[in-house]
């Protein structure tokens, strides 16, 4: 893969090329500053400070001209020109203000003056200049260019694409024109149009990593993963160099529950953005899901020492430590998240989990009931109801556990988990058909819940349907090949058909 300098070089050939030097020369310099020996850098500066010489060369030049006849409003443009791409905006807007006071219509000027009061901030006074430059040109296509940036800055996005439409009738081949356009259909949601704009701008330049990434964040908008992921490894293959670029792809992985290839390019962005608490904390929730705890606690640490208080990571850690049955350190860990977030009922559930695996109940059943408090509707009041269910349920209250189930199914009908802890208190009740019924709902919602295929071959054995349940075992091991559990309940329920 390459690095930054594709990147790097593209930009400055694309300010040289626009005439830019000043913005050149800066952007150049801000790379020199932090590698004051990269050769490309060194290579663009030196052509950049030849080109600036031409330039002032030139308006040596047309001073001496206009000094001796001031009456020639081509040359003021020309000096305006020159003075622009050195970066000297305000006497280049003085000289263009010459042209236009020799020759009012003339738009090149017009334009032109546009260009400098943008430059300067002035966008309303740039909007009407280029206004009149349209008036004097309807046909001038870098003039609407022009007029749909500021639109744009100024938060008009319609009218911005409006006067960017007529600049690519005008220029179908103007890349930077194309390129805003996508950007603007994207922020307004409007994908499919943004994906045209996007792939208008890669036919004039493949090469732009920018433009690629835009177009596999626009796919993913419409649901087209597989051709955005080959957007973003285009991207990347141009210029490797994009920590969020990396993020992007593994967030995409993520998704897709390719977890391992995930975990790759969230280390290839941590290697560019070491001290960014949002990708160790992304890396250290896939490794959990990877079930590789250790590893996801190394990288919650390293989150904590970015940012103690950074939201949602003592969480975190606490989630990996349980798992790791460290449970003191877990609740400690809980208790530190509360102190960053009081009204946070997922640390409230969490620790009352913590305190039930330490055989500390009534605290567990009080910290689901702070949950449910904080958060009594909606997707929180859900978990809530199914932790306390489960509270009960170590409680061996299953009346009361079921009843908590009842009341999170209320809030959430297709939630699979609370059908699955519901079959479970069925179970226990002695209830079995109507535990069946519970994991069969389950499964309508999701057919890859594993462990509704598991407790459904738990029931199935208990009701001495062997051959179901040996179905429904064996189900759960196309989900979770290497569950070392379910293979032994296989065994054991295939021994009792042999019987």
């Amino acid at each position: 893969m390459k690095t930054v300098d594709s990147g790097f070089n593209r930009k400055i050939a694309r300010l040289l090329e626009k005439q830019e030097i000043k913005k050149a020369l800066d952007s150049i310099d801000e790379v020199l500053s932090v590698n004051p020996k990269k050769p490309d850098a060194q290579k663009w500066k030196t052509l950049a400070l030849k080109y600036l010489g031409t330039y002032e060369n030139e308006l040596i030049t047309a001073n001496k001209i206009l000094g001796e006849d001031p009456g020639i409003g081509s040359l003021w443009q020309i000096k305006g020109n020159l003075l622009l791409a050195i970066g000297n905006i305000p006497e280049a807007l003085y000289a263009f203000n010459k042209a236009i006071e020799l020759d009012q219509d003339v738009f090149d000027p017009w334009r032109l003056k546009g260009i400098a009061l943008r430059e300067l901030g002035r966008d309303k006074e740039a909007l009407e200049a280029l206004n009149q430059a349209v008036e004097l040109n309807p046909n001038d296509a870098d003039s609407w260019s022009a007029i749909g940036v500021i639109l744009n800055n100024s938060g008009k996005e319609d009218k911005a694409l409006d006067a960017l439409e007529k600049a690519v009738r005008l220029n179908s081949g103007d890349v930077d024109t194309w390129r805003l356009k996508g950007e603007i259909h994207f922020k307004l949601e409007m994908y499919k149009e943004a994906l045209h704009s996007f792939d208008n701008t890669l036919g004039f330049d493949p090469k732009d990593p920018d433009v690629w990434k835009l177009k596999g964040k626009a796919l993913l908008k419409l649901s087209m993963v597989d051709e955005a992921l080959k957007a973003f490894n285009n991207a990347l293959d141009i210029d490797s160099s994009d920590a969020d670029l990396w993020r992007l792809k593994g967030e995409l992985l993520i998704d897709e529950i390719k977890e391992k290839e995930a975990i790759t390019a969230l280390n290839k962005a941590i290697e560019r953005k070491p001290d960014d608490a949002d990708l160790w904390r992304l890396k250290g929730n896939t490794l959990f899901n990877l079930k590789k705890y250790e590893e996801s606690l190394e990288a919650f640490n390293t989150v904590l020492e970015i940012n103690p208080n950074y939201p949602g990571a003592w969480q975190s850690k606490g989630k990996a430590l349980g798992a790791l049955n460290q449970d003191e350190l877990a609740l400690d860990a809980f208790s530190r998240a509360l102190e960053v977030d009081p009204n946070s009922s997922g640390s409230w559930r969490l620790k009352g989990r913590s305190f039930n695996n330490l055989g500390r109940y009534q605290e567990g059943k009080e910290s689901f009931v702070k949950a449910m408090e904080i958060e009594p509707a909606g997707i929180g009041g859900t978990e809530a109801w199914r932790l306390k269910g489960k509270t009960l349920s170590d409680l061996i209250m299953y009346e009361e556990a079921l009843e908590a189930f009842n009341r999170a199914l209320e809030i959430s009908p297709e939630d699979t988990e609370s059908w699955v802890q519901k079959g479970i208190m069925f179970s226990r009740l002695g209830r079995q058909m109507d535990a069946l019924k519970s994991f069969d709902r389950a499964l309508q919602i999701d057919s890859n819940s594993s462990s509704a295929w598991q407790n459904r071959g738990v029931v199935l054995g208990n009701l001495g349907r062997y051959n179901d349940a040996l179905q429904s075992l064996k189900r759960v091991l196309e989900i979770e090949p290497e569950n070392q559990e379910v293979r032994q309940m296989i065994c054991l329920t295939s021994s009792k058909i042999s019987w």
